[in-house]
């Protein structure tokens, strides 16, 4: 009877500090991203490469930078901030020479997509959209050069 009892306390102790613990961890978004751009759903463009890095966290908010390839090869900066709360929400834009994305969304809670919307501001006018951002995982000792 005392190992049912022994294992009822830490039973119960996982089930209240698994979700305490896992919550603490806050995804990090570090790393090559393909982002496709989507209208009704469905794929519209080539898919475009983000690279991503993380900079100091300020509070809830935690800095994002990296690059952005245009389709044509050009290379954009990227600035932004994600949340570390429960809301996962991410704040993007991406500036190139003549063009600049405006991008939101929501990250997903493991950290491997993000779904949301744009906004491109061209010379011309705007232009919006829905996205979905999926993190490219490479298992390769040499890296991925894709």
């Amino acid at each position: 009877m005392k190992a049912f009892t022994r294992g009822w306390i830490v039973l119960m102790l996982l089930a209240f500090t698994l979700p305490g613990i896992s919550h603490a961890q806050a995804t990090n978004l570090a790393g090559k991203w393909r982002i496709t751009w989507l209208a009704s759903g469905k794929p519209v463009a080539n898919p475009n490469t983000i690279n991503l890095t993380e900079s100091a966290s300020v509070g809830k908010m935690t800095n994002l930078s990296g690059t952005f390839i245009a389709d044509d090869g050009e290379k954009c900066a990227v600035t932004g901030h994600k949340s570390n709360d429960t809301d996962r929400q991410l704040d993007m834009s991406v500036t190139c020479a003549t063009w600049s994305i405006s991008i939101t969304g929501t990250v997903a809670v493991d950290g491997q997509r993000i779904n949301g919307g744009y906004t491109v501001h061209y010379p011309n006018g705007p232009s919006l959209g829905d996205y979905v951002m999926d993190k490219i995982i490479c298992m390769l000792p040499e890296g991925c050069n894709n």
